[in-house]
Order: structure tokens, then sequence, then C-alpha cells
């Protein structure tokens, strides 16, 4: 199965471009952006995650037993987690600066 559902790729492009605006102004390490298929268990929650080496991957739309599901995520989560793991490359982890800054 493809990361990107074909119906999401509008979507991601827009993350995409902010992505790496924000990334340029704030001088963050980003390499690249790409889809992540919804783990199918153990950290089914996980909605992206980021590399040490810059690479950041997220969730556009959830997905049972390896389907898409009809609907892609509310675009406001997409942001908030494409936030998130910009976050992480300035703090790899969840620690007191992460959440302070």
């Amino acid at each position: 199965m493809i990361p990107i559902h074909p119906d999401d790729i509008l979507i991601f492009n827009e993350i995409t471009v902010a992505m790496r605006l924000v990334a340029k102004k704030y001088d963050l390490p980003l390499k690249s952006i790409s889809g992540l298929p919804m783990p199918a268990s153990g950290m089914a929650d996980r909605m992206g995650d980021c590399s040490s080496s810059g690479n950041i991957r997220l969730v556009l739309r959830c997905t049972v037993n390896g389907e898409w599901c009809d609907a892609p995520l509310n675009p406001d989560e997409i942001y908030d987690t494409a936030a998130h793991e910009l976050a992480h490359l300035k703090f790899m982890n969840h620690g007191l600066d992460f959440h302070s800054k």
C-alpha cells in the first residue's frame, strides 16, 4: 500500500509547503516529508514521526486492516501533527524544553 491516498495529495502538498517555510524560518534541519501508513497495532495512535536525520512522516488518512478509510483526517489534526514533528527537529524528546518553547 502506498503511504498517501490519491485523494490526499493536495493537502499533503499544501502541508509540505507550509512545513518547509516554517523549517526555513526557524533554521530547522528538515530533510524530507513523506506519508506514513497508520500502524496496524502497537502505536496505532501515532499520527507522525520524526527522525534525528530530519525526516518527517505524517499520517493523512486512517486505515483499518490495511484498507483506507473513506475520509481523510481533519486538516487541523494534520497541521497540529506537522507542527509537533517540526518541533522535534529542535528537541528530539518530549522533555521540558520541548514543551516550554
